[in-house]
Order: C-alpha cells, then sequence, then structure tokens
C-alpha cells in the first residue's frame, strides 16, 4: 500500500492535514481536508495565478488566462454593481446580453461551470458597468 502524504506545499508555504482551512487559499481547501486524495505524496497542481481578480471597463471584454487546465471555473460578481456576462474558452466573445454567454445579473454572487477546454483555461467578461470580478479555476 502506497503512505499517504501529509502536507501540501504552495509556494513557501507548507499546510498540514488537518490545518484550519479558514487560513489556507480557497484553492488548497479540498487538498488539505482530504488527505485520502494524496496517494503517493502527488497533489493536484496548483496555478500561482489562482484566483485572478478584475475591475471591469464598461463595455470593454477582459480576458481571464490560467496557465493551467482546470476541469470548472467560478467566477464571482465580488460588488454586484453592474451584470458579468462571460465566455470560457479560447473561442466565442462575450457581449452584453448575448445569446451564448453565461451570466452573473447585478448582485452579489457566483457562478460555477465546467471549462471544456484542453490547455490554459481562458475565461473572458463583459459588462455594461464596471463590477469587481474574482475567477478561479476548480479542481475536485
Amino acid at each position: 500500500m502506497t503512505a499517504l502524504a501529509t502536507t501540501v506545499t504552495v509556494g513557501s508555504v507548507v499546510y498540514a492535514a488537518g490545518t484550519d482551512h479558514t487560513a489556507m487559499p480557497s484553492e488548497v481547501v479540498d487538498v488539505v481536508r482530504n488527505p485520502s486524495a494524496w496517494v503517493g505524496g502527488v497533489v493536484p497542481a496548483l496555478s500561482a495565478d489562482n484566483p485572478q481578480h478584475v475591475t471591469l471597463t464598461a463595455s470593454t471584454v477582459a480576458t481571464v488566462t490560467f496557465a493551467d487546465d482546470y476541469p470548472e471555473v467560478e467566477v464571482v460578481n465580488v460588488d454586484g454593481a453592474a451584470a458579468v456576462y462571460f465566455t470560457v474558452g479560447a473561442t466565442g466573445v462575450p457581449t452584453v446580453g448575448g445569446n451564448g454567454c453565461n451570466v452573473l445579473p447585478a448582485a452579489i454572487g457566483y457562478l460555477s461551470i465546467p471549462a471544456r477546454s484542453s490547455g490554459d483555461t481562458i475565461v473572458k467578461l463583459i459588462s455594461s458597468g464596471t463590477p469587481k470580478v474574482s475567477v478561479r479555476g476548480v479542481r475536485h
């Protein structure tokens, strides 16, 4: 039987199994709380650029790129100042109110959807206003 790892390192910080999850970055929480997933000491790679935060400029597409292939992305409308329209993947450019776009209403909230891509994970966002948005890649 393969031994289980007892720590996970993110950057220069080492987290131990059972560490208080409120003191960790959100992308580390599931890994540290589930050490049985660390078979052979191998933990899922975490991208140093995850999550990313941006304040949108009205009617201008913003592109968030993660140098990792995430199976799912979570987009958060942090302040709810305006609706946010977005697409995930290298193709598709969002438009305000456009068909084929995912939408977060002008309210604080989030949407988590499958990335359905390979290679870098790309999220393109647009709004008619200037909301603050947070985007992160998710592994389960």
